[in-house]
């Protein structure tokens, strides 16, 4: 019975350590789960920095983008404000041209009755003196070949040198007289200007002060264009402003779903990590009430195999005891007969060694069951 209480025990001891081992192979397993799962966890960490930064200048972007547009179109209502002054300012200028216009040309009718002025007049005069440089220059260009022609004369002859000389006097004399008649034709032209004129090209005149309203429209105008094609191009960059806009904000969107994803995630496995360390918790509570039991079986190993040492020496003593006995018993058979005079003593004596031997038989025999 007690070699059967051993035997379950060890057993017993046998199934712990089994039991260890998947205890302890569990142990490493989950550890192996939660140091994965860890470095997972740092990885989407820093995914989660990198999106956070990334978050942050798109956010920026969007709002300098927004700034600029803003500062786009102040500027654009600006401009329009200062093409509604310069359009104000056109619409005067060009009141006061065609007052000017007017004035210039009633002065201009006026001042040509005053003098008379006669445009066929002044056609016939000025084609009168382009008529006498014509006749002037044709005079000298024939002059000129007859002084040619008289270079190869023999001068010694004294008679062919006076003709010649004649003929150039002559020929200076007809030119002076169509210098006088050019002149004539040019006072005549001079006096079919009128003076007046003068006056209206004069600093001070009224055509100075029409090119002055005149160059005033141009660069008002030009300056009205110039805000419009400003205009035109901060519209543009305002539109290529917006279109970045609505890229910008698509892919900030993308990442804040992409942050919400991760952070999820994230919770999932820090989750997870805190139930895997709980279940090795809970692992190695098992392991310690393992090694508990392993230990409590030793100790009642232990505590058998001394009891099992004193019943074999109860058992020995037995033994002996009633080996001693029967020796005894025999001694006492063979002297009967002489000492029939103690039997009756002798008898109870053996009696109660023999009542004695077996109590001893009965304890021996109950201890081994």
């Amino acid at each position: 019975m007690i070699e059967e209480r051993k035997k379950e025990i060890d057993r017993q001891i046998d199934s712990c350590i089994v039991r260890e081992k998947s205890l302890n192979d569990k142990i490493l397993s989950v550890k192996e789960q939660i140091k994965d799962k860890e470095e997972l966890l740092s990885s989407i960490d820093t995914r989660l920095e990198e999106v956070g930064g990334s978050i942050k200048t798109f956010d920026d972007k969007i709002k300098r983008a927004a700034d600029d547009i803003n500062e786009n179109e102040n500027a654009i209502l600006a401009s329009e404000e200062e093409i509604k002054t310069l359009e104000k300012k056109q619409h005067a200028l060009q009141k006061d041209l065609r007052d000017i216009t007017e004035d210039i040309v009633q002065q201009l009718d006026r001042d040509l009755k005053e003098t008379g002025y006669s445009y066929s007049e002044r056609k016939k005069t000025e084609e009168s003196v382009v008529k006498s440089f014509e006749e002037l220059k044709i005079l000298l260009e024939g002059r000129l070949n007859i002084i040619e022609d008289s270079l190869e004369l023999d001068i010694s002859d004294k008679e062919e040198y006076f003709r010649f000389a004649d003929s150039a006097k002559s020929a200076f004399k007809d030119s002076i007289d169509k210098l006088k008649s050019i002149r004539d034709y040019f006072d005549k032209y001079k006096s079919s200007v009128p003076v007046f004129i003068d006056e209206f090209l004069a600093p001070e005149g009224i055509i100075t002060r029409k090119r002055g309203i005149d160059s005033e429209i141009v660069k008002s105008i030009e300056k009205t264009a110039s805000l419009r094609e400003k205009i035109k191009k901060l519209q543009g960059e305002n539109k290529t402003l917006s279109l970045k806009i609505e890229e910008y904000r698509s892919t900030l969107e993308e990442l804040k779903v992409e942050q919400v994803k991760m952070k999820t995630q994230q919770q999932a496995l820090n989750d997870s990590v805190k139930s895997l360390a709980r279940n090795i918790e809970d692992l190695e509570n098992q392991l310690s009430e393992n090694q508990q039991e392993i230990e409590s079986c030793n100790i009642r190993k232990k505590e058998i195999d001394v009891k099992i040492k004193q019943l074999e020496k109860e058992e020995k003593e037995l033994f002996d005891a009633e080996k001693q006995l029967k020796k005894e018993l025999a001694k006492l058979e063979s002297g009967i007969s002489k000492k029939n005079s103690d039997l009756v003593n002798k008898q109870k004596s053996v009696r109660g060694k023999k009542a004695i031997t077996i109590k001893i038989i009965l304890r021996i025999e109950k201890i081994s069951s």
